[in-house]
Protein backbone atom coordinates (compact mmCIF):
# COMPACT_ATOMS: atom_id res chain seq x y z
CA UNK A 1 0.00 0.00 0.00
CA UNK A 2 2.86 2.37 0.84
CA UNK A 3 4.45 1.51 -2.52
CA UNK A 4 1.21 2.34 -4.38
CA UNK A 5 0.80 5.61 -2.49
CA UNK A 6 4.40 6.59 -3.19
CA UNK A 7 3.90 5.84 -6.92
CA UNK A 8 0.77 7.98 -6.98
CA UNK A 9 2.62 10.80 -5.27
CA UNK A 10 5.52 10.51 -7.69
CA UNK A 11 3.21 10.55 -10.72
CA UNK A 12 1.31 13.51 -9.28
CA UNK A 13 4.54 15.48 -8.98
CA UNK A 14 6.22 14.26 -12.17
CA UNK A 15 3.32 13.38 -14.49
CA UNK A 16 4.93 15.03 -17.51
CA UNK A 17 8.07 12.96 -17.03
CA UNK A 18 6.02 9.76 -16.86
CA UNK A 19 4.00 10.78 -19.91
CA UNK A 20 6.99 11.45 -22.13
CA UNK A 21 8.80 8.38 -20.83
CA UNK A 22 5.81 6.23 -21.80
CA UNK A 23 5.59 7.90 -25.22
CA UNK A 24 9.31 7.26 -25.80
CA UNK A 25 8.97 3.58 -24.84
CA UNK A 26 5.97 3.22 -27.15
CA UNK A 27 7.89 4.75 -30.06
CA UNK A 28 10.92 2.51 -29.49
CA UNK A 29 8.85 -0.65 -29.02
CA UNK A 30 6.47 -0.19 -31.92
CA UNK A 31 9.15 1.10 -34.28
CA UNK A 32 10.88 -2.23 -33.70
CA UNK A 33 7.61 -4.13 -34.30
CA UNK A 34 6.57 -2.37 -37.52
CA UNK A 35 10.08 -2.66 -38.97
CA UNK A 36 10.24 -6.34 -38.01
CA UNK A 37 6.91 -6.91 -39.72
CA UNK A 38 8.15 -4.99 -42.77
CA UNK A 39 11.44 -6.89 -43.07
CA UNK A 40 9.56 -10.20 -42.77
CA UNK A 41 7.21 -9.15 -45.62
CA UNK A 42 4.21 -8.83 -43.32
CA UNK A 43 2.70 -5.88 -45.18
CA UNK A 44 0.86 -7.61 -47.99
CA UNK A 45 -1.87 -5.08 -48.82
CA UNK A 46 -1.19 -2.31 -51.35
CA UNK A 47 -1.79 0.68 -49.03
CA UNK A 48 1.80 1.07 -47.84
CA UNK A 49 3.02 0.78 -51.44
CA UNK A 50 0.53 3.44 -52.59
CA UNK A 51 1.74 5.97 -50.04
CA UNK A 52 5.41 5.14 -50.51
CA UNK A 53 5.20 5.60 -54.27
CA UNK A 54 3.07 8.74 -53.92
CA UNK A 55 5.61 10.42 -51.62
CA UNK A 56 8.57 9.28 -53.73
CA UNK A 57 7.07 10.50 -57.01
CA UNK A 58 6.10 13.85 -55.48
CA UNK A 59 9.62 14.48 -54.23
CA UNK A 60 10.92 13.73 -57.74
CA UNK A 61 8.63 16.12 -59.58
CA UNK A 62 5.69 13.84 -60.40
CA UNK A 63 3.17 15.38 -58.04
CA UNK A 64 1.18 12.66 -56.24
CA UNK A 65 1.41 10.35 -59.25
CA UNK A 66 0.65 6.75 -58.48
CA UNK A 67 0.53 3.59 -60.58
CA UNK A 68 -0.80 1.20 -57.90
CA UNK A 69 -4.36 1.24 -59.19
CA UNK A 70 -4.46 5.05 -59.29
CA UNK A 71 -3.58 7.83 -61.67
CA UNK A 72 -3.07 10.37 -58.90
CA UNK A 73 -3.51 9.89 -55.16
CA UNK A 74 -5.91 12.84 -55.05
CA UNK A 75 -8.27 10.86 -57.30
CA UNK A 76 -8.63 8.44 -54.37
CA UNK A 77 -8.71 10.75 -51.34
CA UNK A 78 -8.30 14.49 -50.89
CA UNK A 79 -5.38 14.78 -48.45
CA UNK A 80 -3.53 18.11 -48.72
CA UNK A 81 -1.92 17.28 -45.34
CA UNK A 82 0.50 15.06 -47.28
CA UNK A 83 2.44 18.22 -48.14
CA UNK A 84 3.32 18.61 -44.44
CA UNK A 85 4.60 15.03 -44.27
CA UNK A 86 6.90 15.33 -47.28
CA UNK A 87 9.85 16.87 -45.35
CA UNK A 88 9.87 13.88 -42.98
CA UNK A 89 9.77 11.43 -45.87
CA UNK A 90 12.57 13.34 -47.60
CA UNK A 91 14.96 12.51 -44.75
CA UNK A 92 14.94 8.86 -45.83
CA UNK A 93 12.81 8.04 -48.84
CA UNK A 94 11.48 4.62 -47.92
CA UNK A 95 8.46 2.76 -46.58
CA UNK A 96 10.27 2.35 -43.25
CA UNK A 97 10.13 6.12 -42.76
CA UNK A 98 6.35 6.12 -43.18
CA UNK A 99 5.90 3.25 -40.74
CA UNK A 100 8.04 4.86 -38.04
CA UNK A 101 6.40 8.24 -38.65
CA UNK A 102 3.00 6.63 -38.09
CA UNK A 103 4.25 5.16 -34.80
CA UNK A 104 5.46 8.58 -33.64
CA UNK A 105 2.15 10.26 -34.54
CA UNK A 106 0.12 7.56 -32.78
CA UNK A 107 2.29 7.82 -29.66
CA UNK A 108 1.97 11.60 -29.59
CA UNK A 109 -1.82 11.28 -29.37
CA UNK A 110 -1.20 10.58 -25.67
CA UNK A 111 -0.06 14.21 -25.26
CA UNK A 112 -3.37 15.99 -26.08
CA UNK A 113 -5.24 13.17 -24.32
CA UNK A 114 -3.23 13.94 -21.17
CA UNK A 115 -4.02 17.66 -21.46
CA UNK A 116 -7.74 17.06 -22.09
CA UNK A 117 -8.00 14.73 -19.10
CA UNK A 118 -5.98 17.06 -16.88
CA UNK A 119 -8.15 20.05 -17.82
CA UNK A 120 -11.32 18.08 -17.09
CA UNK A 121 -10.24 16.35 -13.89
CA UNK A 122 -7.49 18.60 -12.46
CA UNK A 123 -5.83 15.32 -11.50
CA UNK A 124 -2.35 14.50 -12.83
CA UNK A 125 -2.53 10.82 -11.90
CA UNK A 126 -5.82 10.30 -13.75
CA UNK A 127 -4.55 12.26 -16.76
CA UNK A 128 -1.41 10.12 -16.97
CA UNK A 129 -3.25 6.81 -16.51
CA UNK A 130 -5.82 7.63 -19.21
CA UNK A 131 -3.03 8.64 -21.63
CA UNK A 132 -1.18 5.41 -20.79
CA UNK A 133 -4.34 3.43 -21.53
CA UNK A 134 -4.30 4.92 -25.04
CA UNK A 135 -0.76 3.64 -25.53
CA UNK A 136 -1.66 0.09 -24.44
CA UNK A 137 -5.07 -0.08 -26.12
CA UNK A 138 -5.25 -3.16 -28.40
CA UNK A 139 -7.50 -1.42 -30.94
CA UNK A 140 -4.90 1.34 -31.32
CA UNK A 141 -2.23 -1.33 -31.82
CA UNK A 142 -4.27 -3.11 -34.48
CA UNK A 143 -4.80 0.08 -36.46
CA UNK A 144 -1.12 0.98 -36.09
CA UNK A 145 0.14 -2.37 -37.36
CA UNK A 146 -2.03 -2.22 -40.49
CA UNK A 147 -0.12 -0.64 -43.37
CA UNK A 148 0.16 3.21 -43.45
CA UNK A 149 -2.70 5.72 -43.43
CA UNK A 150 -3.32 9.36 -42.60
CA UNK A 151 -6.07 8.40 -40.14
CA UNK A 152 -3.51 8.41 -37.33
CA UNK A 153 -2.57 11.99 -38.10
CA UNK A 154 -6.29 12.85 -38.34
CA UNK A 155 -6.88 11.50 -34.82
CA UNK A 156 -3.82 13.28 -33.41
CA UNK A 157 -4.92 16.61 -34.85
CA UNK A 158 -8.54 16.06 -33.82
CA UNK A 159 -7.53 15.57 -30.19
CA UNK A 160 -5.77 18.93 -30.36
CA UNK A 161 -8.80 20.47 -32.01
CA UNK A 162 -11.00 19.16 -29.20
CA UNK A 163 -8.52 20.41 -26.59
CA UNK A 164 -8.94 23.96 -27.92
CA UNK A 165 -12.71 23.40 -28.17
CA UNK A 166 -12.58 22.44 -24.47
CA UNK A 167 -10.54 25.58 -23.73
CA UNK A 168 -12.96 27.70 -25.82
CA UNK A 169 -10.07 29.07 -27.86
CA UNK A 170 -11.88 29.53 -31.15
CA UNK A 171 -8.90 30.70 -33.22
CA UNK A 172 -6.69 27.69 -32.41
CA UNK A 173 -9.67 25.39 -32.65
CA UNK A 174 -10.30 26.64 -36.19
CA UNK A 175 -6.64 26.21 -37.20
CA UNK A 176 -6.49 22.61 -35.99
CA UNK A 177 -9.93 21.84 -37.39
CA UNK A 178 -8.76 22.77 -40.87
CA UNK A 179 -5.67 20.61 -40.40
CA UNK A 180 -7.94 17.71 -39.46
CA UNK A 181 -10.09 18.28 -42.55
CA UNK A 182 -6.98 18.39 -44.73
CA UNK A 183 -6.17 14.78 -43.80
CA UNK A 184 -9.09 13.20 -45.68
CA UNK A 185 -12.49 14.18 -46.99
CA UNK A 186 -14.33 11.96 -44.47
CA UNK A 187 -12.78 13.82 -41.53
CA UNK A 188 -15.77 16.13 -41.96
CA UNK A 189 -17.99 13.48 -40.35
CA UNK A 190 -16.19 13.93 -37.02
CA UNK A 191 -17.12 17.60 -37.02
CA UNK A 192 -20.78 16.96 -37.84
CA UNK A 193 -20.94 15.13 -34.52
CA UNK A 194 -18.97 17.83 -32.75
CA UNK A 195 -21.45 20.42 -34.07
CA UNK A 196 -24.26 18.44 -32.43
CA UNK A 197 -22.26 18.25 -29.21
CA UNK A 198 -21.65 22.01 -29.18
CA UNK A 199 -25.38 22.61 -29.63
CA UNK A 200 -26.15 20.15 -26.82
CA UNK A 201 -23.65 21.94 -24.57
CA UNK A 202 -25.35 25.24 -25.47
CA UNK A 203 -22.27 26.86 -26.92
CA UNK A 204 -22.83 30.08 -28.82
CA UNK A 205 -24.17 29.73 -32.37
CA UNK A 206 -20.73 30.68 -33.65
CA UNK A 207 -19.43 27.28 -32.57
CA UNK A 208 -22.20 24.99 -33.81
CA UNK A 209 -22.88 26.77 -37.10
CA UNK A 210 -19.25 27.34 -38.06
CA UNK A 211 -18.35 23.72 -37.25
CA UNK A 212 -21.26 22.25 -39.20
CA UNK A 213 -21.30 24.49 -42.27
CA UNK A 214 -17.52 24.77 -42.44
CA UNK A 215 -17.21 20.97 -42.52
CA UNK A 216 -20.08 20.58 -44.98
CA UNK A 217 -18.62 23.10 -47.43
CA UNK A 218 -15.20 21.51 -47.12
CA UNK A 219 -16.66 18.05 -47.79
CA UNK A 220 -18.20 19.23 -51.07
CA UNK A 221 -14.96 20.98 -52.08
CA UNK A 222 -13.00 17.80 -51.30
CA UNK A 223 -15.36 15.59 -53.32
CA UNK A 224 -15.24 18.04 -56.22
CA UNK A 225 -11.42 17.97 -56.10
CA UNK A 226 -11.35 14.17 -56.13
CA UNK A 227 -13.62 14.15 -59.17
CA UNK A 228 -11.34 16.69 -60.84
CA UNK A 229 -8.29 14.44 -60.44
CA UNK A 230 -10.18 11.22 -61.26
CA UNK A 231 -9.89 9.90 -64.81
CA UNK A 232 -13.59 8.98 -64.65
CA UNK A 233 -14.66 12.28 -63.05
CA UNK A 234 -16.31 10.37 -60.22
CA UNK A 235 -15.99 9.59 -56.52
CA UNK A 236 -15.52 5.82 -56.57
CA UNK A 237 -16.45 5.21 -52.91
CA UNK A 238 -20.09 6.04 -53.65
CA UNK A 239 -20.32 2.45 -54.90
CA UNK A 240 -20.15 1.32 -51.25
CA UNK A 241 -23.53 2.97 -50.67
CA UNK A 242 -25.47 2.11 -53.82
CA UNK A 243 -27.05 -1.08 -52.45
CA UNK A 244 -30.50 0.50 -52.89
CA UNK A 245 -29.61 1.79 -56.33
CA UNK A 246 -28.29 5.13 -57.50
CA UNK A 247 -24.89 6.36 -58.56
CA UNK A 248 -24.76 9.90 -57.13
CA UNK A 249 -25.14 11.54 -53.73
CA UNK A 250 -28.58 12.80 -54.63
CA UNK A 251 -29.96 9.53 -55.99
CA UNK A 252 -28.51 7.44 -53.16
CA UNK A 253 -29.96 9.71 -50.45
CA UNK A 254 -33.35 9.84 -52.24
CA UNK A 255 -33.41 6.03 -52.46
CA UNK A 256 -32.60 5.74 -48.76
CA UNK A 257 -35.38 8.20 -47.89
CA UNK A 258 -37.77 6.32 -50.15
CA UNK A 259 -37.05 2.96 -48.50
CA UNK A 260 -36.82 3.66 -44.74
CA UNK A 261 -37.74 0.06 -43.76
CA UNK A 262 -34.93 -1.35 -45.89
CA UNK A 263 -32.48 1.16 -44.42
CA UNK A 264 -33.51 0.31 -40.84
CA UNK A 265 -33.29 -3.39 -41.66
CA UNK A 266 -29.78 -2.84 -42.98
CA UNK A 267 -28.67 -0.97 -39.83
CA UNK A 268 -30.49 -2.83 -37.05
CA UNK A 269 -28.86 -6.25 -37.23
CA UNK A 270 -27.41 -8.66 -34.68
CA UNK A 271 -24.05 -8.38 -36.43
CA UNK A 272 -23.96 -4.63 -35.88
CA UNK A 273 -25.04 -4.99 -32.26
CA UNK A 274 -22.48 -7.71 -31.52
CA UNK A 275 -19.58 -5.90 -33.20
CA UNK A 276 -20.50 -2.57 -31.58
CA UNK A 277 -20.41 -4.24 -28.16
CA UNK A 278 -17.12 -5.92 -29.10
CA UNK A 279 -15.70 -2.53 -30.03
CA UNK A 280 -16.66 -1.06 -26.64
CA UNK A 281 -15.47 -4.10 -24.68
CA UNK A 282 -11.78 -3.05 -24.45
CA UNK A 283 -13.06 0.19 -22.91
CA UNK A 284 -15.19 -1.86 -20.46
CA UNK A 285 -18.22 0.11 -21.72
CA UNK A 286 -17.10 3.17 -19.74
CA UNK A 287 -17.86 5.51 -22.70
CA UNK A 288 -21.55 4.79 -22.06
CA UNK A 289 -21.28 6.75 -18.80
CA UNK A 290 -20.62 9.90 -20.84
CA UNK A 291 -22.73 9.22 -23.92
CA UNK A 292 -22.94 12.76 -25.29
CA UNK A 293 -19.31 12.60 -26.42
CA UNK A 294 -20.13 9.55 -28.50
CA UNK A 295 -21.91 12.01 -30.82
CA UNK A 296 -18.46 12.79 -32.24
CA UNK A 297 -18.26 9.22 -33.54
CA UNK A 298 -21.92 9.02 -34.60
CA UNK A 299 -21.51 10.05 -38.25
CA UNK A 300 -18.31 8.04 -38.86
CA UNK A 301 -20.18 5.09 -37.32
CA UNK A 302 -23.12 5.65 -39.68
CA UNK A 303 -20.63 5.98 -42.51
CA UNK A 304 -19.53 2.38 -41.84
CA UNK A 305 -23.02 1.06 -41.06
CA UNK A 306 -24.46 2.34 -44.32
CA UNK A 307 -21.95 0.61 -46.59
CA UNK A 308 -23.12 -2.48 -48.46
CA UNK A 309 -21.25 -4.75 -46.06
CA UNK A 310 -22.14 -2.71 -43.00
CA UNK A 311 -19.99 -2.58 -39.87
CA UNK A 312 -18.11 -5.86 -40.04
CA UNK A 313 -15.13 -7.79 -38.72
CA UNK A 314 -12.82 -6.46 -41.44
CA UNK A 315 -12.92 -3.05 -39.78
CA UNK A 316 -11.24 -4.50 -36.67
CA UNK A 317 -8.23 -5.56 -38.72
CA UNK A 318 -7.90 -2.52 -40.95
CA UNK A 319 -7.65 1.23 -40.44
CA UNK A 320 -11.31 2.25 -40.39
CA UNK A 321 -11.79 2.06 -36.62
CA UNK A 322 -9.52 5.10 -36.32
CA UNK A 323 -12.52 7.15 -37.49
CA UNK A 324 -14.47 5.97 -34.44
CA UNK A 325 -11.73 6.24 -31.83
CA UNK A 326 -11.76 10.04 -31.17
CA UNK A 327 -15.33 10.22 -29.92
CA UNK A 328 -15.20 6.88 -28.14
CA UNK A 329 -11.93 7.71 -26.40
CA UNK A 330 -13.14 11.13 -25.29
CA UNK A 331 -16.28 9.49 -23.87
CA UNK A 332 -13.95 6.98 -22.20
CA UNK A 333 -12.02 9.80 -20.50
CA UNK A 334 -15.10 11.60 -19.24
CA UNK A 335 -16.96 8.39 -18.41
CA UNK A 336 -14.08 7.08 -16.31
CA UNK A 337 -13.80 10.35 -14.39
CA UNK A 338 -17.57 10.43 -13.94
CA UNK A 339 -17.36 7.06 -12.19
CA UNK A 340 -14.42 8.13 -10.03
CA UNK A 341 -16.20 11.29 -8.91
CA UNK A 342 -19.78 9.95 -8.76
CA UNK A 343 -21.18 13.46 -8.33
CA UNK A 344 -24.72 12.69 -9.44
CA UNK A 345 -25.12 9.56 -7.26
CA UNK A 346 -26.03 7.33 -10.19
CA UNK A 347 -27.20 3.90 -8.93
CA UNK A 348 -24.92 2.00 -11.28
CA UNK A 349 -21.95 4.12 -10.26
CA UNK A 350 -22.81 3.71 -6.59
CA UNK A 351 -22.80 -0.06 -7.08
CA UNK A 352 -19.31 0.19 -8.59
CA UNK A 353 -18.13 2.30 -5.65
CA UNK A 354 -19.55 -0.16 -3.16
CA UNK A 355 -17.60 -2.96 -4.85
CA UNK A 356 -14.54 -0.89 -5.68
CA UNK A 357 -11.93 -3.61 -5.11
CA UNK A 358 -13.78 -6.09 -7.32
CA UNK A 359 -14.16 -3.63 -10.18
CA UNK A 360 -10.54 -2.46 -9.90
CA UNK A 361 -9.46 -6.11 -10.20
CA UNK A 362 -11.73 -6.66 -13.22
CA UNK A 363 -10.41 -3.48 -14.84
CA UNK A 364 -6.74 -4.37 -14.36
CA UNK A 365 -7.30 -7.96 -15.48
CA UNK A 366 -9.19 -6.80 -18.58
CA UNK A 367 -6.53 -4.27 -19.57
CA UNK A 368 -3.81 -6.92 -19.28
CA UNK A 369 -5.91 -9.55 -21.07
CA UNK A 370 -6.64 -7.29 -24.04
CA UNK A 371 -3.02 -6.14 -24.16
CA UNK A 372 -1.59 -9.66 -24.36
CA UNK A 373 -4.31 -11.57 -26.20
CA UNK A 374 -6.08 -9.04 -28.45
CA UNK A 375 -3.24 -6.70 -29.37
CA UNK A 376 -1.18 -7.94 -32.35
CA UNK A 377 2.08 -7.44 -30.41
CA UNK A 378 2.62 -11.11 -29.58
CA UNK A 379 1.87 -12.33 -33.11
CA UNK A 380 4.49 -9.98 -34.56
CA UNK A 381 7.07 -10.90 -31.92
CA UNK A 382 6.66 -14.59 -32.65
Amino acid sequence: MNFINSRKSDIENHSQRYLWGSIALFILGFSFLVLKKYYYFGYNISDLAIFNQTFFNTLHGQWFDNTVGLNNYFSDHFSPILFLLLPFYAIKQSAETLLVLQVVITALCAWPIFLIAKKYSANNVFAYVISLLWLINPLVHRQLMYEFHVFHLMVFLFFWSFYFYQQKKFFWFTIFSFLVLFTREDAAFLFFGLALLSALEKRSKKWALSIFFGSLVYLFIAIFSIRFFSTTASYKYLSYYDWLGGDSFQSIILNWLGHPIAVLGHILTLQHLFLSLAFLLPFLFLPLFSKKYLLISLFPYLQLLMTSGGFNGVHFYSHYLMLLLPGVYLAYIFGAWHIIQNKDKNKKVLFIHENKLLFKSIFIFSVLYFLFFVSPIMSVLT
